[in-house]
Parts: structure tokens; C-alpha cells; sequence
């Protein structure tokens, strides 16, 4: 389990390895639920009900194996599978978000200081500095008064891919978590807890994981669309 799992796993063990469990949650009926089952047949949920709870989860779920119209294929047909690069995409990027625990939580819990200047979350910008196609992958964090641009570096190569953000120039930033929390470089947060960066074609990047998406789907599905006289 996890996204790290493959990269450490050799290429003549892949090769004869297969699919064990799988898990998800989800809304069924306008509800959170959870489900997973196993390559055996072992299927579970995280839910916490009664017994006659249970023999209703039962009921639905075994309804659900009879159904022949549910095609289990189509299960991981969208699944989206992180990859580790060691060069960015060539695809043209178009916007960055914080690292996710900053959106975790409210914004006066983390302070970012640029050149000695204390802001909070939402007094800042994140953007992507100058984007093209194929160079760099500059990020500018900027207040009133300040700003800070970082650059993405992959590093390690194709044998062991990594990551990390360079400050560019001399501009120094700082981020603590809350007033009392002790200041961090910006860019070693950033590469502790990279910002995601989105591309053109709807992939994203964290650091030097990238997840494209499987299939290029169309705005609209054809089948779906009722043509009218």
C-alpha cells in the first residue's frame, strides 16, 4: 500500500506479482462509506453499526456480487497511479496550490516570514513564475512587500529520482507552524511538503510525483447526450 511501494519493489518481482486488495471510500446514497475486498474474496468496510446493520450491509453487498451488469473492470479504469520523475513533464503548466496541510487547517496557523516580514496564509500569493513548456518550473510567493521565488530542482537522476526547492536569489523566507512554532526555511518546508503544481492537460505534480490522468476524457460523454429532433 501506498505510492511509494512500486519504486522499491524490483522490476522481476513486479513481473510475476499480482493485484492483492484493493480499498476506497466513497458516498453511496448521499452518504460516506468505505469498502475493500481482497484477491480471495474477503470483502470489509470501516463502518461502526449494529448486527441488524451488518445483515443489511451484508444483503446490499451480496446484491451487489450477483449483479451482472456491474462490470468489475471498470472498477480501476480511471484509477490515477503517481509516477516519479526525474525530469519535469513537458506540458505546459498553468497553476500551484499550497502544500495540502496548509489548506488542512485555518490559515492563522501558519506564518510565513519573507525578509523579516510576517504574513499570513491568506495575505500571500503562491504563482507559477514565467511558465513555459519546458523550462523551469519557478514558484513566486509574494506580499505586499515581499516575495520570494523558488525553483523545483529534480535531482538524483533516473536511478534514484528526488526533489527539491532552491531559493532563487538572495531573499531569505521562513515558515512556522503557529506564532509560538519554530521557523523552518521555506524551501526546506516546500520540499518536506511540496506545493502541487497543475498542468494544461490536467495532470498535477508534487514535488517529482506526477499523476496524469489515465484516459483524456472528452468535456462530455457522447453516449450520454440525447439528440433532439
Amino acid at each position: 500500500m501506498g505510492s511509494d511501494v512500486e519504486t522499491q519493489i524490483s522490476q522481476i518481482v513486479r513481473g510475476n506479482a499480482q493485484k492483492s486488495v484493493i480499498a476506497g471510500v466513497g458516498f453511496e446514497n448521499g452518504a460516506l462509506t468505505s469498502i475493500g475486498a481482497s484477491r480471495k474474496g474477503r470483502i470489509w468496510s470501516h463502518q461502526r453499526d449494529k448486527l441488524n446493520d451488518f445483515v443489511t450491509w451484508c444483503r446490499l453487498i451480496g446484491g451487489k456480487l450477483l449483479d451482472q451488469t456491474i462490470d468489475p473492470d471498470s472498477v480501476l479504469s480511471g484509477t490515477l497511479i503517481p509516477q516519479r520523475l526525474s525530469l519535469r513533464p513537458q506540458i505546459m503548466p498553468i497553476a500551484v496550490d499550497w502544500p495540502e496541510p496548509i489548506y488542512t487547517e485555518p490559515e492563522k496557523n501558519w506564518i510565513i516570514s519573507i525578509s523579516g516580514r510576517d504574513y499570513l496564509i491568506a495575505e500571500l500569493d503562491i504563482r507559477l513564475s514565467a511558465p513555459t513548456i519546458d523550462g523551469p518550473l519557478d514558484l513566486e510567493i509574494a506580499g505586499e512587500e515581499s516575495r520570494i521565488d523558488l525553483e523545483l530542482e529534480f535531482v538524483g537522476g533516473s536511478e534514484n529520482p528526488d526533489f527539491r526547492f532552491q531559493p532563487k536569489g538572495a531573499t531569505t523566507a521562513t515558515i512556522r507552524h503557529g506564532s509560538r512554532g519554530n521557523p523552518t526555511p521555506l524551501s526546506d518546508y516546500s520540499t518536506q511538503d511540496a506545493p502541487v503544481i497543475w498542468f494544461a492537460d490536467g495532470s498535477s505534480l508534487e514535488g517529482n510525483q506526477w499523476v496524469p490522468l489515465r484516459e483524456p476524457k472528452p468535456p462530455f460523454d457522447k453516449a450520454k447526450i440525447v439528440a433532439w429532433d
